[in-house]
Order: structure tokens, then C-alpha cells, then sequence
């Protein structure tokens, strides 16, 4: 699987900083297990990630708390380019994005 012209989103599942190859898919499994990405010789790699879950979060609070209006758009606009797929840990924001509802900034 080449992540840059593979879809990750189709054959990985992000389980906060965790992922796992989506149930059936072969490439996926082999993949995950290749580069170790369950293994706890990427405990350096999990603790950025929920870095990056926390920051994420930090964000999401201050989106809601937040009336409309030019500042909502700036942080809209920030959650939104975390998701971006040139982004550090984009797939992850983006499925944490999805399963808190928030499709309206991806």
C-alpha cells in the first residue's frame, strides 16, 4: 500500500492514536504489520498522535464556545486544514472529526 496513491482512509481505521487495518482487508493487515504501526515500539509515535488528538480537541472546544462569526470561520478554517491530507496525522483528525459529528469542517 503507497500512501500517496493509496486512499489510507480506505483500508485503515484510526482508533484515537491507534491504527488498525480495516477488518477484511489483507493489504491493510499486511501493512500494519510490516511497519509495526501496533507495536509498542511506536510508543513515541502514539504519544504524538494523541498530541495532536489533544490539540484537536483544544480546537473543537473553542469552536463551540464560539458564536458566529469571523473567528468561528477562523478556527472552521483550522480544523479544517488539520484534515487536510498533507496534514501531520490528517487521517486520524479526520476520522476523529467524523465520529464526533463535525463533517461540516472536512
Amino acid at each position: 500500500m503507497d500512501p500517496y496513491h493509496d486512499n489510507p482512509d480506505e483500508f485503515l481505521d484510526h482508533n484515537g492514536p491507534v491504527v488498525t487495518p480495516r477488518v477484511g482487508n489483507a493489504r491493510a493487515e499486511i501493512f500494519v504489520e510490516t511497519l509495526k504501526l501496533c507495536s509498542d515500539e511506536r510508543i513515541t509515535l502514539v504519544m504524538q498522535k494523541i498530541s495532536k488528538l489533544q490539540e484537536l480537541q483544544q480546537v473543537l472546544v473553542r469552536y463551540n464556545a464560539e458564536p458566529a462569526g469571523p473567528l468561528k470561520e477562523v478556527l472552521k478554517r483550522r480544523l479544517s486544514d488539520m484534515a487536510k491530507p498533507s496534514a501531520e496525522y490528517s487521517a486520524m483528525v479526520r476520522d476523529a472529526l467524523r465520529a464526533k459529528g463535525y463533517d461540516e469542517v472536512l
